[in-house]
Formats: structure tokens, C-alpha cells, sequence
């Protein structure tokens, strides 16, 4: 018998991380492209750095 609660909370947090996840490949995409000006770079650095962090404690890995 599955355990719908269970089930439900794994659901949840794929969804979540997957998210994530998104939120991370879109910065990077970002990134990417290029910024013209130091500040703009710096600001998606410290997005993606947001981005990488919230991804890793939602699946488990914290940073040291």
C-alpha cells in the first residue's frame, strides 16, 4: 500500500528542487550572456550563488 502522505511531501520536494533548479539555470543562462558592467555581474553572481545554496539545502547538501 503507498503511503499518500508520503508521497505527497516527495512530490513536493522534487517539485521544489526542480524549482530550483530552474531559478539556477536561468541566472546562469543570464550570466552567461554577459553583463556589461561590473555591478550587473556582480549582482548575478550573488544570484546564482542564492540560487546554488537554496538548491543544495533543498536536497540535503549544506555548505560548509
Amino acid at each position: 500500500m503507498i503511503d499518500m502522505d508520503l508521497h505527497a511531501r516527495h512530490s513536493t520536494e522534487v517539485r521544489r528542487a526542480a524549482d530550483l533548479a530552474d531559478g539556477l539555470t536561468k541566472n546562469l543562462r543570464k550570466l552567461n550572456d554577459g553583463p556589461v558592467f561590473d555591478h550587473d555581474r556582480a549582482k548575478l553572481i550573488g544570484e546564482v550563488d542564492a540560487w546554488f545554496v537554496a538548491l543544495s539545502e533543498s536536497i540535503g547538501k549544506r555548505q560548509a
